[in-house]
């Protein structure tokens, strides 16, 4: 099925992973910007391979992008991501009533909850590189026992159908990476990000992964810097940078 802007769209019933299945298609000589979807997903995973709950009547998409842009930048592209779904929300009726955040790095939050996560990955596949963007977005149903509280677009009253929503967000989508502009707009892109970041100036908990020596760290989350890094400052007005963590608001 062709979208705009020149992307694709294959949709299947039950999958593995709709990342697993982009990267077959990148083996098969794929030229990108293709979406693949799946009505379920039987071996979806989150960020740190956690598991997401994979039920029919939510969104279960992963985008496939060829030599997409500069590789110190393909990194970035969680928060292309998080824009474009963010821009695919607020076309909904009724959006207007609800509050749409991002949390760093690579959640949306419908009213203080999440209702989206991304998953990156990026292959080296006969001398081309290809970027998935694996998103997955609670429409009609939302895991109950989570990390972070989690709820659905139809959860805060915002009505859309998987095949209706991926039609909007390919949209938003191919929006934001022309202004992404192969990594060189990311400038731009932070900017935006920041303006929509939850708790932007307020104290957050920041929990490191496990191995680290000093796995919480309290601190003000001051923005993200121009490789997409969480700039916390500590109580000594000292500034950290971090890459990866879990954070939690007050």
């Amino acid at each position: 099925m062709a979208l705009s802007h020149g992307f694709r769209h294959l949709a299947f019933e039950d999958v593995g992973s709709t990342n697993s299945l982009c990267v077959e298609e990148a083996e098969k000589g794929d030229p990108g910007q293709l979406w693949i979807t799946g009505t379920r997903q039987l071996q979806g995973r989150g960020s740190r391979g956690r598991h997401w709950v994979s039920e029919s009547g939510n969104l279960y998409a992963s985008l496939l992008l060829c030599e997409a842009g500069h590789l110190e930048k393909l990194h970035t592209l969680t928060f292309v991501a998080s824009l474009a779904i963010r821009d695919a929300i607020l076309c909904l009726p009724n959006a207007g009533l609800t509050k749409v955040d991002l949390k760093w790095p690579n959640d949306v939050l419908l009213n203080g909850k999440k209702t989206s996560g991304i998953l990156l990955e990026s292959h080296l596949i006969r001398n081309q590189r290809y970027v998935v963007i694996g998103i997955g977005v609670n429409i009609e149903h939302f895991p109950v026992e989570t990390l972070h509280p989690a709820t659905s677009l139809i959860n805060e009253g915002l009505n859309t159908k998987p095949a209706d929503f991926i039609q909007i967000l390919s949209d938003a989508m191919a929006n934001r990476l022309i202004q992404w502009n192969q990594g060189n707009g990311f400038a731009s892109i932070r900017t935006d990000f920041l303006q929509a970041a939850s708790n932007l100036g307020k104290t957050i908990e920041v929990r490191m992964p496990s191995k680290t020596q000093e796995p919480t760290r309290i601190g003000k989350f001051t923005g993200i810097d121009e490789q997409g890094l969480l700039l916390l400052e500590g109580s000594n007005g000292k500034i950290e940078r971090i890459s990866v963590a879990d954070i939690f608001f007050a």
